[in-house]
């Protein structure tokens, strides 16, 4: 039998944890992710896969550049004023890639290039920017919050 006390009391609603993520983690994991899928590009010979890979690496890239053009590297100006994004380069290869058909021997290449330009871009953000950014007084959790919300309604557009 339950007591009258607790009988009467309404259930305590638990909010689900999230985990608390900065700015600087969340384009660390894209970078991680976009490794990710070019290494199984590489590895893949399905033209399925191919094609699957080609439109994930090529949307998340540009989300990844608005979020850091829009956000990010506004954020940071006040830290590091020389910061500012370098992707043109980035979103020329991905209008390429974009325009070519993905299952033909010609986006191989292309990919290729690109995945070299994201890994140097990563390597400066990772060794010059980041350690700056870490080490000012920029509220990262609140940046990242914004960078995410932000992300979910690109994602969103794209889908």
């Amino acid at each position: 039998m339950i007591p009258p006390s607790l009988r009467d009391r309404k259930p305590r609603r638990v909010e689900p944890s999230r985990p608390v993520s900065n700015a600087i983690t969340q384009m660390a994991v894209d970078h991680d992710e976009l490794q990710q899928m070019f290494t199984a590009f590489e590895n893949t010979r399905s033209v399925n896969n191919k094609r699957f890979l080609v439109r994930r690496i090529c949307t998340t890239l540009v989300v990844h550049a608005q979020l850091e053009e829009e956000i990010f590297f506004p954020a940071v100006e006040s830290v590091v004023p020389q910061a500012t994004p370098q992707h043109t380069a980035i979103k020329a290869m991905v209008a390429h890639i974009q325009s070519l058909e993905p299952v033909a021997d010609q986006v191989d290449g292309p990919i290729q290039v690109l995945a070299q330009e994201m890994k140097e871009h990563a390597s400066t953000l990772h060794t010059s920017l980041f350690p700056q950014v870490k080490a000012s007084d920029i509220d990262l959790v609140e940046l990242g919050d914004r960078m995410a919300r932000r992300k979910a309604e690109l994602m969103a557009q794209r889908a």
